[in-house]
């Protein structure tokens, strides 16, 4: 699907002593400036990583290099870091229902109990609907968030696995969710809400019984994306009070061949007050 948007994916299964250790994927666009490369996470170790990955990786991209590689830091090669790290939050759903509802923080329980009482209708749609992307969309605009172009997002509604619940009542809708499916695991893409969905905790209601859904349907993961606590806490609490678990993802940085070089930008001019 990537490539419908001129982006190409590399996927790199690593090795050692005859074993596979990890799996990475990147991002190749080509500029007329030369081949960007990105890799948004650090790979996934099957055992315990080994030195020199992305100096590893760039060795066997295609013949015409990339003139910028972006990685995260902490990969065994030196990275100008370009970008903080961020919290991201992923949620468990191997465990049972009864165990995923006591998980949830008291006061996310009882807007889920407060909405099952609303009588709220919930049901699950096909795709993305287009009036829920351009709702998302304008939500997007007016609260300063960055999110999917809603062109990928119609591009993934045909072609990948999606899982979309709609809340409504007196025959309207009022909220609506989209999960992205992939593999075992999923990513809460898409959340809308009126005024009268917030006021009736439908968000809530539709989250929850997209865990049942997801979890019936094989998924173990289910990724929050970013907790953003500063810039969006009322988003950030919803989150988190699911019981998700936080992880710390790295800097993003430009892999650079010179450990020395990256040494002194890194601690001069970009970062003076040595926070990287």
């Amino acid at each position: 699907m990537a490539a419908d948007f001129g982006t190409e994916p590399l996927r790199y299964e690593l090795w050692s002593r005859g074993a596979r250790i990890g799996l990475s994927q990147c991002l190749m666009r080509r500029t007329r400036l030369g081949a960007v490369v990105l890799m948004p996470r650090p790979p996934v170790w099957d055992r315990a990583p080994r030195e020199g990955l992305v100096d590893a990786i760039r060795h066997v991209l295609p013949a015409r290099a990339p003139r910028l590689f972006l990685a995260p830091t902490g990969q065994g090669a030196p990275v100008l870091p370009l970008s903080r790290g961020r919290e991201e939050a992923s949620l468990d759903l191997k465990p049972d229902p009864d165990t995923l509802r006591a998980r949830l923080h008291g006061k996310w329980r009882n807007r889920l109990v407060r909405a099952e009482r609303e009588g709220l209708v919930c049901r699950a749609v096909s795709g993305i609907p287009e009036w829920l992307i351009a709702r998302e969309a304008a939500q997007r605009r007016a609260k300063g968030y960055a999110g999917l172009p809603p062109a990928w997002l119609r591009a993934w509604s045909r072609h990948g696995a999606i899982l979309t619940l709609v809340a409504g009542a007196d025959g309207a809708e009022i909220a609506g969710m989209a999960f992205l499916v992939h593999g075992r695991a999923a990513t809460y893409q898409v959340g809308w809400s009126s005024e009268e969905g917030r006021r009736r905790s439908a968000h809530n209601l539709l989250f929850w019984n997209a865990c049942i859904h997801l979890r019936a349907a094989g998924v173990e993961r289910l990724d929050l994306g970013r907790i953003a606590r500063r810039h969006a806490p009322g988003l950030a609490r919803f989150k988190l009070g699911t019981g998700a678990a936080i992880d710390r993802a790295p800097p993003i940085g430009l892999a650079l061949p010179h450990a020395r070089l990256t040494s002194r930008l890194a601690g001069g001019f970009l970062f003076p007050d040595g926070v990287k």
